[in-house]
């Protein structure tokens, strides 16, 4: 509502105070009072008061919509609007109502679809923080995969070295010689090998779950 708009509607108001009863018109005078100071929420009160006191007031919506349409309540400040807009019968009056009506409406609109491509960039920036977050995680356990088949590759190795130089020597069932080495050697090497991959896959779960 602009600042020409909103004074011509008050002079309107002031004018017409006089055909309302002195109490009614007392809180109008009190509400105008709080409206030009600029104190929408008091005077939002009073103009709804003022309405209830006399239901046949349109000034008392049009301010209602003033008041809300400047607190951001646009839908209601539209609601307020057309009440007014129906209650007088002055032309010029009511088209002050329509345009009001028009104004918190077409507001409410882009304000609607500001916030609607608010939420859509706060969810699209979530979602890339989200599949962010389980990439570093899957790159962490491919990680851990990697140094445990890497463990256990070097655990193999170490057994078939092992293996070619030990002295132990064994028949197969072909009656063909084979070097060897114990059986306890080799879950040794194999114990080893699976305590490493172990405290690997926990430290890389650890980090994992440290990741928000």
């Amino acid at each position: 509502m602009s600042i020409k708009l909103r004074d011509l509607c008050f002079s309107v108001g002031v004018t017409a105070l006089a055909l309302i009863p002195a109490a009614i018109a007392a809180t109008v005078y009190e509400a105008m009072d709080y409206y030009k100071k600029k104190d929408y929420i008091h005077a939002n009160k009073l103009f709804q008061k003022a309405s209830a006191e006399n239901p046949n007031d349109w000034k008392a919506h049009y301010y209602q919509g003033n008041c809300l349409l400047a607190l951001g309540r646009y839908s209601s400040a539209a609601y307020h609007y057309e009440i007014a807009a129906k209650m007088t019968h002055n032309p010029h009056d009511a088209h002050l109502c329509q345009m009001g009506a028009y104004k918190a409406e077409n507001t409410g609109l882009k304000s609607r679809v500001a916030m609607s491509n608010m939420r859509n960039v706060a969810q699209e920036a979530q979602y890339n923080r989200e599949l962010e977050t389980s990439k570093r995680k899957d790159q962490i356990l491919k990680q851990a995969d990697k140094q445990a088949s890497a463990i256990k590759a070097h655990a193999e190795a170490t057994i078939n070295a092992e293996r070619a130089n030990s002295q132990m020597r064994w028949r197969d069932q072909n009656g063909n010689m084979q070097l060897d080495i114990t059986s306890d050697r080799i879950n040794q090497i194999n114990g080893e090998a699976m305590t490493q991959i172990q405290h690997i896959k926990d430290q890389a779960q650890n980090n994992v779950n440290n990741i928000k």
